[in-house]
């Protein structure tokens, strides 16, 4: 029973933190929120992706710096030059 409590404890911190301890939240934002957290979760995923293939192709260091200035869609380009090396 502990489990369970320390757990809805748990969602509850989620929730006001993601709402600001609102009692009613409109669907639209629920899923707003939840499509953001998913965007950033594959963010952060693809620019994993990129630098373990920098260190894999041996650009580490060309490659961290452009991930670093540049959008997602330049991070893509910079792994596809270093496959094509």
């Amino acid at each position: 029973m502990n489990a369970f409590r320390a757990l809805l404890e748990e969602k509850k911190k989620a929730v006001a933190a993601d709402f600001g301890g609102r009692r009613y939240v409109k669907q639209s934002e629920v899923e707003g929120v939840r499509l953001k957290r998913l965007r950033d979760e594959e963010q952060s995923e693809l620019e994993h992706k990129v630098s373990i293939q920098a260190l894999l192709s041996g650009k580490a260091a060309s490659c961290a710096g452009l991930a670093l200035l540049f959008s997602t869609a330049r991070m893509q380009e910079c792994s596809s030059d270093a496959r094509a090396r």
